[in-house]
């Protein structure tokens, strides 16, 4: 009997340290949802890029396919709109117009569902542009180590 005992205990935790390296390595070491957002399932981890790159094309008034080739070589958004003669500030206010296009669009979803009154969703949108202007002051760079909250801000190459 012992014998049995000393051959199922080492098994059982052989399994358990195999299943919890699964675990972690799918859910990104257990970290939460950060940069490369573990925690989502791998479609909408991948529909969320498409949409990111085709966010940037826009700004950027470049095909996805282009935006897919400079993010294969590493390129940040800073670097393409250089390369591509776009300056620092009006990229800042594409960025903006983008930015806040896509606030107008959430917000009005959560209207048309009756989860927010046109004058929440109207106010919740001037605070919104409030505080992304008192982040980013005068360089257009939000605090918190120079990156915004989403890919399209700041400079990630540092």
């Amino acid at each position: 009997m012992k014998k049995r005992y000393i051959l199922i205990v080492p098994a059982f935790a052989l399994l358990g340290l195999l299943s919890a390296g699964t675990v972690l390595a799918y859910d990104g070491g257990g970290l939460g949802k950060g940069r490369f957002n573990f925690n989502t399932d791998p479609a909408a981890a991948a529909k969320s890029w498409s949409e990111q790159i085709a966010q940037k094309a826009n700004v950027l008034g470049i095909s996805v396919a282009e935006m897919k080739n400079y993010w294969v070589a590493g390129k940040n958004i800073k670097d393409i709109a250089k390369e591509k003669g776009i300056s620092e500030t009006d990229l800042q206010a594409k960025m903006k117009i983008q930015r806040e296009a896509e606030m107008k669009t959430w917000l009005q979803s959560l209207v048309s569902n009756g989860q927010l009154t046109q004058v929440e969703a109207d106010a919740r949108f001037k605070f919104m542009q409030d505080n992304h202007s008192k982040q980013t002051g005068q360089t257009g760079k939000a605090r918190f180590g120079g990156k915004g909250n989403c890919m399209m801000m700041g400079d990630n190459s540092k």
